[in-house]
This record gives C-alpha cells, sequence and structure tokens, in this order.
C-alpha cells in the first residue's frame, strides 16, 4: 500500500460532480487495511493496486461519503451501459430505414 496520500487531479471525495481518479484515468476502488497500524481501515485505491502498477493514488475512505461515491460508481456505469446501448438501437433503426426506402 502506498505510504502517502496524492491528491487526484483537482477532484475532491466530497464532491459527486468531480469523482476520485487516479492516475490511470480511472476510478478507484474501496479496499480495506491490513496492516498493523490500520487494522480493516477503508481507503480508496486504484483498480490496480492488488498488481502493483505503479500508481500510487491513495485516500483514506470518508465514512460519510464512502456510499455515494461507490454509488455514483454504479450509476456511471450502468448509464455508460445504457448510453452504448442506445447508440446501438439507433444504428439499427437508421440500417433498417436506409433498406426500407430501397426496397
Amino acid at each position: 500500500m502506498a505510504t502517502h496520500s496524492s491528491t487526484p487531479r483537482g477532484s475532491d471525495a466530497s464532491s459527486l460532480r468531480s469523482p476520485l481518479v487516479c492516475s490511470h484515468g480511472r476510478s478507484p476502488m474501496l479496499h480495506i487495511s491490513k496492516t498493523k497500524d490500520n487494522p480493516a481501515r477503508r481507503f480508496w485505491g486504484c483498480v490496480f493496486y492488488v498488481v502493483q502498477d505503479k500508481c500510487e493514488f491513495f485516500q483514506w475512505a470518508n465514512r460519510a461519503n464512502d456510499l455515494l461515491v461507490a454509488e455514483f460508481g454504479k450509476l456511471k456505469k450502468r448509464l455508460d451501459i445504457l448510453k452504448s446501448r442506445v447508440v446501438s438501437a439507433q444504428s439499427r433503426f437508421t440500417a433498417a430505414m436506409v433498406f426500407a426506402m430501397v426496397g
């Protein structure tokens, strides 16, 4: 685990308008410390924390904001999925209209 706290590109843990972002440009995951000094303390770390992929993103979790930030991440992921489905449906609709006009 990183020993210092890095500041994620102008974002603030309490702000849902600017969620946490690691140096990979990804939303961090909630991890649980297993150290002697901070047993079971939760912290935000890079999604690649487990594989030690040279990202030093680290921020202690604030219990009041944990659920909000985690829920925001889930909703953002769901929104991205829905957007891609809309784009796909629009493409299929456009293709169907072209075939209907030609045929």
